[in-house]
């Protein structure tokens, strides 16, 4: 099944926009951002078939952040991981990202 990526992604009350920018942080290997104080989800598009998983582990930040759960990063990592087999190795998800655009530089 394919699903679109929306443009923006909303959990409780905060709408997060989803953009693509390149060499994110390259140099400390990520991959995505999270942005709360600019409602921003970055996704480094050269992360090729690892956007996915990374999309979830950047809405994973956002749950936290909103119900106020208090993960670390590592189990941020291992909740998006879990929650990223089920969508994509077993119900069979795939990602649609061409109606996402990149984020202008200012």
């Amino acid at each position: 099944m394919i699903v679109k990526v929306p443009r923006s992604i909303k959990i409780g009350n905060f709408n997060f926009k989803v953009k693509f920018t390149e060499h994110l942080k390259v140099d400390d290997n990520w991959r995505g951002s999270c942005n709360q104080r600019k409602g921003l989800i970055e996704i480094d598009p050269i992360a090729g078939n690892s956007m996915n998983r990374t999309l979830i582990h950047e809405v994973v930040h956002m749950i936290d952040f909103n119900y106020e759960c208090g993960f670390d990063e590592d189990t941020t990592s291992r909740i998006a991981n879990g929650v990223s087999e089920l969508i994509f190795d077993n119900l069979g998800v795939e990602l649609d990202w061409s109606g996402i655009d990149e984020l202008e530089e200012k």
